[in-house]
């Protein structure tokens, strides 16, 4: 059965100290990349992709962030414990911020320091939940990343996920999912059974279905044709984007 994805959730609460003195005044959602304002344009994009019921899970410097609210129409969501925690309680705070309505439809779920260059990996109907992939031959960056394994053209399922960074080659997960509603329902409870007691709470949401619980997910890979996305994690992806733009705009 194939289902629209109708919301989103935009996990933006941390920091980003790997860029160093450009969050010392605002969060690097709000870092301009290419002259535009990282996470204004991930909404714009998803908006022009009919995903108007936007949630902005937001942490240091929460206030920085109003402005979007009557911009855009989204909805804020404020995760107090940004600051000992990682992404896997901005999750469970965005989910339970979600109404009603946009739990019965599927939803994106995307970091906020994604630069999407190709906006047609964003997914707006599914018939499973599922993470974009991105193939990479350069054996440093995997010894860095999550890499997967899948299996046949025809279903594309991801059946492994290796993180201990022994692959030299393969399919790169990118911070960008869409989960179907029930799965997202599930990823959701796991999430809250695996912080109780105030376990598990450095990890990532996606230590859920992809290594603590994988065996729960029949998870899906969609894999582009090209690398369609920049993640700006330090400043050195910073200046390399930026670099770029400035390259293609000389030649």
């Amino acid at each position: 059965m194939v289902h629209e994805i109708k919301s989103a959730i935009i996990l933006a609460a941390g920091r980003g100290k790997r860029l160093e003195n450009l969050t010392d005044e605002q969060p690097k959602p709000l870092c301009k990349v290419r002259g535009e304002v990282l996470i204004e344009r991930l909404i714009e994009q998803l908006q022009a992709k009919g995903i108007d019921d936007i949630y902005v899970v937001t942490g240091y410097k929460y206030w920085k962030f109003d402005y979007l609210n009557e911009k855009y129409g989204i909805t804020l969501v404020y995760n107090k414990k940004w600051f000992c925690t990682n992404n896997i309680i901005s999750f469970i705070k965005g989910y339970e911020g979600l109404s009603r309505y946009s739990k019965s439809y599927s939803t994106v779920m995307l970091d906020a320091d994604l630069y999407i260059e190709d906006d047609s990996v964003i997914e707006t109907k599914i018939e499973r939940s599922g993470y974009y992939l991105e193939y990479c031959e350069d054996a440093e960056r995997c010894a860095k990343e999550w890499v997967a394994n899948i299996s046949g053209a025809a279903r594309r399922k991801i059946y492994r996920v290796i993180t201990d960074g022994s692959c030299k080659s393969g399919y790169v997960l990118r911070s960008l999912s869409f989960w179907m509603p029930m799965d997202m329902a599930k990823l959701y409870e796991l999430a809250k059974e695996a912080t109780k007691d105030g376990k598990n709470m450095q990890c990532y949401i996606d230590n859920i279905p992809c290594v603590l619980y994988d065996d729960k997910f029949d998870l899906c890979a969609y894999v582009a044709d090209k690398p369609a996305l920049l993640e700006i994690d330090t400043t050195l992806d910073y200046e390399q984007a930026n670099k770029e733009n400035d390259n293609e705009k000389n030649s």
